[in-house]
């Protein structure tokens, strides 16, 4: 591969090994290797396994240049993963990012390669994606296109992650025009709101739902392969929001994406596949999202009449 890999780890040894095993495969010539520190109530158990992670460096056996990022202070999810990204791309034009439980079929880093020189000038693209968790779905191509980006493994160029906003600062006051956007079914929309309401009430520390506002705030595409290339194997009580081992999206098996790759000759959304990820992935339904989207709108009201918020 050609492309510059980031890898956020923590403190899960196991499932870190096994990604930086599959990287190590690859053989990039650049790689980015970011650990966040114990937390403050760490016990034993985690701190041997983050120095573990952090001797996994020194099994480098091919021609890469190596830069670390060892934190000494801990980070929530929020602010360490979103950190981690902004040092890559401060670095780098373009390159491929995972996290420590997503494990990559090795057509996936040949796949990034490509697309990220294909669409290296057309700024409508933000990520794209290795996962597919509705691989059931037939495309004609190697790809399609979606509202939805999957960051279970995935590659983007800085300019386009120059857009990222954390704090949804657009929210308030594109509320009205995302919710005129023809794009998104009803209960979509109440379902999304009432996210974003949530994450300006600093009700959820993440990053990735930032990401799709992001994404439909500027109107940009995501790309979705055709085949899963991605198996997350992070699912389990040590996980920060992956916690149901049962989840049909845990540990799905990963399908080899045959080079050269069939490009896509539209770049329209493919509904389908953005109904089923709704659906599914999701789990969306009109009456819970409607009610939870009431409950967060008078939550927000009643907030910014205290002065709690801006």
């Amino acid at each position: 591969m050609k492309s510059s890999v980031l890898l956020i780890t923590y403190k899960r040894f196991s499932t870190t090994q096994k990604v930086f095993n599959a990287i190590k495969k690859a053989k990039p010539p650049k790689l980015y290797f970011v650990n966040n520190a114990p937390s403050p109530n760490a016990d034993e158990n985690e701190r041997i396994q983050i120095s573990q992670i952090r001797e996994l460096v020194n099994s480098i056996d091919w021609d890469c240049n190596v830069k670390t990022l060892f934190r000494e202070n801990h980070l929530l999810t929020m602010d360490s993963i979103t950190s981690s990204i902004d040092w890559f791309f401060e670095n780098e034009d373009e390159g491929v990012i995972f996290e420590d439980d997503c494990l990559p079929d090795q057509s996936f880093f040949n796949y990034c390669d490509s697309l990220l020189d294909f669409y290296r000038n057309d700024n409508s693209i933000f990520i794209i994606s290795g996962a597919n968790v509705e691989p059931n779905i037939e495309f004609d191509n190697s790809y399609r296109f979606s509202k939805y980006p999957h960051i279970w493994g995935w590659a983007s160029w800085s300019n386009r992650w120059s857009l990222y906003d954390k704090h949804i600062s657009q929210w308030n006051s594109n509320k009205l025009r995302w919710f005129i956007n023809n794009e998104f079914t009803l209960k979509e929309k109440f379902y999304w709101a009432t996210i974003f309401n949530k994450l300006k009430m600093n009700k959820i520390n993440t990053w990735d739902y930032q990401l799709l506002f992001t994404t439909w705030i500027n109107n940009l595409n995501n790309i979705i392969p055709r085949s899963n290339m991605i198996s997350n194997i992070g699912f389990g009580e040590d996980a920060n929001f992956t916690n149901n081992v049962n989840d049909p999206c845990a540990n799905q098996p990963v399908t080899k994406t045959k080079a050269p790759l069939k490009h896509s000759t539209s770049k329209v959304k493919y509904k389908s596949l953005d109904t089923q990820l709704a659906l599914q992935h999701f789990k969306i339904t009109f009456t819970i999202s409607f009610i939870r989207y009431i409950y967060s709108e008078l939550e927000l009201f009643f907030k910014k009449i205290k002065g709690l918020l801006d």
